[in-house]
């Protein structure tokens, strides 16, 4: 969820282009979450998750944590690059989804494929 709808309550288009980010970066990094608990995406409190259940609880600590770019491929420079711009957590700062979508990234063929590491982790 958006940082300013968990602030403000309301939901914008921008912030699905927040949402999709997290959605690529937790694919990217193999970090989706699972039901099983393996995983539990990346603005989940790294840790104990205990005390955690309250919704409202939850959103203030999503929204201080940072994301885990130290997880992401080095090889991917132009879908980092879209990546940092989609998820910034002012909202008048994202690119708009047209925007967005005319990031050198849609039209490259630059960047490497996910590492075999990545991949094996989306397939457990």
């Amino acid at each position: 969820i958006p940082p300013e709808t968990w602030q403000e309550g309301l939901w914008y288009p921008r912030g699905d282009v927040f949402s999709l980010g997290i959605v690529f970066f937790q694919l990217v990094t193999a970090s989706v979450p699972s039901r099983h608990g393996g995983s539990r995406g990346v603005l989940a409190p790294r840790g104990s998750i205990a005390g955690f259940g309250d919704p409202v609880q939850w959103s203030s600590v999503a929204q201080r944590l940072a994301l885990p770019w130290d997880l992401f491929p080095w090889t991917l420079p132009l879908l980092k690059e879209l990546l940092a711009m989609m998820l910034h957590r002012e909202r008048a700062k994202r690119p708009r989804p047209s925007q967005a979508l005319r990031h050198p990234w849609f039209m490259s063929l630059g960047d490497a494929e996910l590492p075999r590491q990545t991949v094996s982790g989306l397939l457990r």
